[in-house]
């Protein structure tokens, strides 16, 4: 082999030789480059999850904010439950006061009953009834005409005279009795259908025993009260 021939062999050999470390370091460098890569991902991914964590810690600052509303909507609620056990509602309150109306208008009739005036009649008057089933009706003194079973005041130890002329065709009679719904000194008359001229008319004198005047068949209707003032 010629010099010339084993120079040019030498230097490709050593082209050759440097080529492939060339494309070795070129390897290397990509290898470790796709390293970096890989870690530059998982550095990525790993702030993915710390994104992540921070909004997973945002919702936990929202549940929490969630939860404290409700509470204070509960405390809330039971204040209104305090106000509730505390006082009476506004129906509550309505209902009481029409309660007490009923009461009041019922106490005022009451009264009213109890306190029915009665019509004073002067000492020498003829009281003029006429006989109706459904009760007495005044007709004499004007005073008591139409009114149904008049209470009668009367002045002690006076004279009065007390009757009736006309009826419904029932027959009817007078009397007058005490507290007891006893006769009183055998004022009473007969019955009768059919009234003629004073046959129907009591005379007496007016005292702290005459408490009604009614007539016997019929006297849970026709059954009227008298009062006697003192002398």
């Amino acid at each position: 082999m010629s010099r010339r021939t084993a120079i040019r062999l030498l230097g490709g050999a050593t082209t050759t030789a440097l080529v492939a470390g060339c494309l070795d370091s070129f390897d290397e460098g990509e290898t470790a480059d796709d390293a970096g890569s890989g870690d530059d991902e998982a550095d990525d991914a790993g702030s993915g999850d710390d994104e992540a964590d921070n909004a997973g810690s945002g919702d936990d600052e929202a549940d929490d904010a969630g939860s404290g509303d409700d509470d204070e909507a509960d405390d809330a609620g039971s204040g209104d439950d305090a106000t509730d056990d505390g006082e009476p509602s506004e129906a509550e309150a309505a209902d009481e006061t029409e309660s007490d109306d009923h009461e009041d208008d019922d106490a005022d009739e009451e009264t009213d009953e109890s306190d029915e005036p009665g019509f004073e009649i002067e000492p020498g008057t003829r009281i003029t009834l006429f006989g109706n089933t459904a009760g007495w009706e005044g007709v004499q003194p004007v005073e008591i005409q139409t009114v149904e079973n008049p209470t009668l005041v009367l002045e002690a130890g006076g004279a009065y005279e007390i009757g009736w002329q006309e009826g419904d065709g029932a027959p009817h009679n007078i009397e007058i009795r005490n507290e007891n719904a006893e006769l009183v000194d055998d004022l009473s008359t007969d019955l009768t259908d059919d009234p003629a001229g004073d046959e129907q008319y009591l005379e007496f004198v007016a005292s702290a025993e005459l408490a009604t005047y009614v007539c016997a068949p019929h006297e849970a209707t026709m059954r009227g009260e008298i009062s006697v003032k003192p002398e």
